[in-house]
């Protein structure tokens, strides 16, 4: 007698003693419970570099031990018990098959179709007996957190469909499931994104707004919502149409899971042009103002503060190429709703790149978005953090040439501080350098030297001196040409003063064709400036 027939016996000697379904079921959840638990303490292991010796071993994992020396003529058996067996003998040949494929993978492609289609017999028909339906669904949703090469026969099989029927059903655990399952498998399949959208089948996940379920089955049909926003657009536009108008709602919930993913879902739709029309509809943008405005974001729960605001940021850049982006500062106060944002926040500087790429596309409106920009004290503040996260930076710099001096090592600065640089300050600094040149780009003469009075100037130079990094320097380089066509020779002088204009004489033997294009640009426009002022001297002496 083989180790699965042995298993069955003692299986069929417990139900013999009269147990029910509630038990059962109870006995499965501890079973799964155990099985996390050691998949997690496992990997805990993996991590700690821990090793335990053949005598002694953790008492849980003989139970994932049985199932991982599984082979595969042994799936094969398992298989025919389901095909062949009675009820009993298939849940619990289910049951097995769906505790290996929580911890394995199959590699063999025609063990993997015979699987599939004995799990699309099932749930394409009636069982009497429901443990059936509910451990088949089981191995389906985790069959499909696979690879697409593992899930490839289970979207061929045509099983969504069927999938789709559990969407209507009264039971939150065959709803869960078939959730999760579908929402793995768009992930996997652009084709059968499309398919979804374009034959309405995700009307079915939108009716699940209007019935009345707990919390996780929202969390769950939202995720199935921002996936479906994701890459391209399907070839129907307006499918797009109500799931706009559902994910605007939810803005209005109070679960920041529920947040995240509706804003999530609307960023990767605010970018179509097309869509902009549903966005006016709907009053996206006037539900995340409001959003901002209301306590319902903790100052703690910065992730939702940033998703928010890129959100805010994808349909300002939207507007701007729909013509409309003037027509929308003028209706709503946006710059104040961010000034607000910044300074009820404990610590903006968590957030503190996107709020700057909202300022960037803001700028774009013209010189009276810039003038309330200015007005309202938000640079200030903003060049204020900079500054104070400068200065932290730049005292790392000198405790590590102290050491290495220490050491009597020779490096350059421009080394350690790139070293010390964290992907926090090199994104503050990139959306710092493109809010500058956007600000600079589309402000007047009194504009940009009251930015500059507010401490712009230093944060260029700062850029100049000690960054490598050519994502920093060629806006920093475009912003300093920028500030160069104003012909004001004061700004040219500080630059030259504080010696950035003998590095950007480096800049223009540079290996990058752009940064010695720019380099060049610059230097021109000092000139001109110079030669200008020269002729204006000798206008007023004549």
């Amino acid at each position: 007698m083989n180790k699965f027939a042995l298993k069955l016996k003692r299986r069929q000697i417990r139900y013999k003693q009269k147990k029910t379904q509630s038990t059962s079921r109870e006995r499965r959840l501890v079973l799964n419970m155990n099985l996390s638990r050691i998949r997690r303490d496992q990997l805990l292991t993996s991590k700690r570099n821990i090793t335990f010796n053949n005598n002694t071993s953790p008492s849980l994992t003989s139970m994932t031990d049985n199932n991982e020396s599984i082979s595969e003529n042994e799936i094969q058996e398992v298989i025919r018990s389901v095909l062949n067996g009675d009820d009993f003998e298939r849940e619990y040949a289910l049951s097995t098959l769906k505790d290996y494929f929580s911890v394995n993978t199959i590699c063999n492609e025609d063990l993997m179709t015979n699987v599939v289609n004995l799990l699309f017999e099932i749930v394409s028909q009636k069982q009497k007996y429901p443990n059936l339906q509910i451990e088949s669904l089981h191995l389906i949703a985790n069959l499909s957190c696979g690879t697409f090469e593992q899930t490839e026969p289970l979207i061929n099989s045509g099983i969504m469909r069927y999938l789709l029927n559990y969407l209507t059903c009264d039971e939150v655990e065959y709803l869960e499931i078939a959730l999760l399952t579908i929402g793995n498998l768009l992930q996997d399949s652009i084709d059968l994104k499309d398919e979804f959208l374009t034959k309405g089948f995700f009307l079915k996940v939108l009716n699940i707004y209007s019935l009345n379920y707990p919390s996780k089955i929202y969390k769950v049909a939202t995720w199935i919502l921002t996936t479906l926003c994701q890459g391209s657009l399907c070839r129907k536009v307006e499918t797009y149409s109500p799931i706009i108008e559902v994910l605007t709602e939810l803005l209005t919930e109070t679960s920041r899971h529920l947040i995240r993913s509706a804003c999530s879902g609307l960023a990767s739709l605010c970018d179509k042009k097309v869509l902009f029309s549903y966005f006016c509809k709907y009053h996206t943008f006037e539900r995340l103002l409001n959003l901002l405005n209301s306590n319902r974001i903790s100052s703690k729960n910065y992730k939702t503060k940033q998703i928010v605001l890129f959100a805010l940021s994808q349909l300002i850049k939207s507007s701007s190429r729909n013509f409309v982006i003037k027509e929308l500062f003028s209706e709503f106060q946006i710059i104040e709703t961010l000034n607000n944002l910044f300074d009820r926040s404990n610590n903006p500087k968590l957030f503190i790149s996107d709020l700057l790429l909202v300022l960037r596309r803001s700028s774009r409106a013209g010189s009276e978005i810039i003038q309330q920009i200015i007005s309202c004290q938000i640079l200030n503040k903003i060049f204020q953090l900079y500054q104070l996260e400068q200065d932290k930076q730049k005292k790392e710099i000198q405790q590590q040439q102290e050491q290495q001096q220490q050491l009597q090592l020779q490096q350059q600065q421009e080394t350690f501080f790139s070293n010390t640089d964290s992907t926090f300050n090199k994104e503050f600094k990139y959306e710092m350098c493109w809010m500058l040149f956007h600000i600079f780009a589309n402000s007047n003469n009194e504009q940009y030297l009251s930015i500059c009075k507010q401490g712009a100037i230093q944060i260029i130079c700062d850029h100049i001196y000690y960054e490598n990094d050519l994502s920093i320097i060629r806006p920093t380089l475009k912003t300093i040409n920028t500030l160069c066509e104003f012909e004001n020779l004061s700004i040219v002088n500080h630059f030259d003063e504080n010696g950035v204009l003998q590095i950007i004489d480096k800049f223009t033997q540079h290996n990058n064709l752009n940064i010695r294009k720019i380099s060049n640009d610059i230097i021109d426009n000092v000139i001109l400036a110079h030669s200008r002022m020269f002729e204006n001297d000798l206008e007023i002496e004549n």
